[in-house]
């Protein structure tokens, strides 16, 4: 909703600016138990107290998966993942009544969006994500979209936005993540990149595409 409503000021020339709070799945675990859900709670209030200040704000969570999910038999789940996903359906049920530990106001603050980022949704706890607590969306980038992406990617190496184009157009069902292994080539030799992506993407190793680089 946050991102649709800044399209929509955007679209009206009024400028709309939002510095979100950010947290990674490393800031999830600690060697304190409690400590990763006192953080989500800090955080949010933080996010909270810009957006009482008029400003828009929001907080994300990168990877929120890999700091709270069960991968199996290959990680231990921990109190503070038990935490950590209790807190987030706290909040997301009674999202202006968040408080810190050991303090309670009664004072309402304002609701915050919880923006979270994940390569498998499926190892969080399932009421988590509910629809109701939880909004999914699975990002398919059309061709357009996967060509701005990385004309960002590549704005440092001054390349074309033709060259650009004709690179994702070369590999249209490349995964972006892919492609930022060779913003470190030259633009002038946009034909020998192609040729570069085409060993990488076949072998899918780093190490070999470095050794056939150098």
């Amino acid at each position: 909703m946050m991102i649709k409503c800044a399209l929509e000021l955007h679209q009206k020339n009024v400028l709309c600016v939002c510095s979100p709070i950010m947290m990674s799945a490393g800031e999830l675990e600690s060697g304190n138990a409690g400590e990763p859900a006192k953080l989500i709670r800090q955080r949010y209030r933080e996010a909270s107290d810009v957006i009482k200040k008029g400003k828009m704000c929001a907080l994300f969570i990168n990877d929120l998966d890999a700091g709270a999910g069960r991968m199996g038999g290959t990680t231990q789940y921990t109190v503070n993942n038990q935490m950590v996903n209790a807190t987030l359906m706290n909040i997301a049920d009674n999202p202006t009544n968040v408080q810190l530990p050991g303090i309670y106001n009664k004072d309402t603050i304002p609701r915050v969006p919880i923006i979270v980022t994940g390569n498998d949704f499926s190892t969080l706890y399932a009421p988590l994500i509910r629809d109701g607590r939880m909004e999914k969306f699975y990002w398919a980038p059309t061709r357009e979209d996967r060509i701005g992406v990385c004309k960002g990617i590549f704005r440092a190496d001054n390349v074309s936005d033709e060259d650009v184009t004709k690179l994702v157009d070369q590999f249209p069902g490349q995964s972006i993540g892919e492609f930022p292994h060779f913003v470190s080539i030259s633009h002038k030799h946009m034909t020998v990149l192609i040729d570069c992506c085409h060993i990488f993407f076949t072998f899918r190793k780093c190490e070999l595409f470095s050794l056939l680089w150098r």
